[in-house]
């Protein structure tokens, strides 16, 4: 598998079986690490991490194996797979980030909801000021207000008609 990725030749592998470690990414190193601690138990492995080509491009590989014993009953080597999921784990991202906006989107239209609530309460007290102080120092005032009002009722309505569309596409 590593071959195949381009990461390292089946012979260096065979040379020196750590050397792989070398084309773990340095983020993931730590973890690969304890991993191997861990297979001394003899028990079968799996795990994720990413491997570093001689390109410098990163590859996300799923690696499982199995220990071989040796006639002595000692583990003596063992066997596994590599598989490239790179496009796997992107397709993972791309379906969080998808789901972090809209989680977002879910949000500003709540808020949107709500803001367009407060300011209905808002334009409808105004609306009488403005009709009680016809004539009034304050009316011109109060004629301010109410538009400013009415310019967020007209934004929070464009929040929501976009949140409406896209929940459509």
């Amino acid at each position: 598998g590593y071959e195949r990725l381009g990461v390292r030749s089946c012979q260096s592998l065979y040379d020196d079986p750590r050397s792989f470690m070398e084309a773990v990414h340095p983020d993931d190193r730590e973890r690969v690490i304890a991993d191997l601690t861990e297979r001394r138990n003899g028990r079968a492995f799996a795990i994720e991490y990413r491997v570093v080509r001689p390109d410098g491009t990163a590859r996300w590989v799923s690696d499982r194996g199995f220990p071989v014993r040796g006639t002595s009953g000692e583990i003596d080597r063992y066997i596994g797979v590599v598989q490239d999921i790179s496009v796997r784990k992107m397709a993972d991202d791309l379906r969080r980030r998808q789901d972090a906006a809209d989680a977002i989107g879910r949000m500003a239209l709540g808020l949107s909801r709500e803001f367009s609530n407060v300011l209905g309460l808002v334009v409808g007290h105004l609306d009488l000021a403005s009709f009680a102080a016809r004539g009034g120092k304050a009316h011109a005032s109060i004629a301010a207000a109410l538009e400013a009002a009415l310019r967020g009722v007209r934004i929070a309505r464009r929040l929501q008609s976009l949140e409406i569309g896209r929940a459509h596409v």
